[in-house]
């Protein structure tokens, strides 16, 4: 009778730790939102580093004398 009760405990255990695997339109929603994700982080990055390029070449040309004066 122990048997039977740990045998069915054993199966109720495994019948809850599975799960459906989501469905192809909820993978690609998923994906989707990763992607988008990435590439807003992407983007953010390369503004950032065309402010900080265009912040120093315009403290660079501040520095250099004009063509005409050396």
């Amino acid at each position: 009778m122990q048997v039977v009760r740990i045998s069915a405990v054993v199966v109720l255990l495994l019948l809850a730790g599975c799960q459906e695997e989501p469905d192809f339109d909820t993978r690609y929603e998923e994906a989707e939102a990763h992607i988008r994700k990435q590439a807003r982080e992407i983007d953010a990055e390369l503004a950032a580093n065309r402010k900080l390029r265009s912040e120093t070449d315009a403290a660079a040309a501040q520095d250099e004398p004009p063509a005409g004066e050396q």
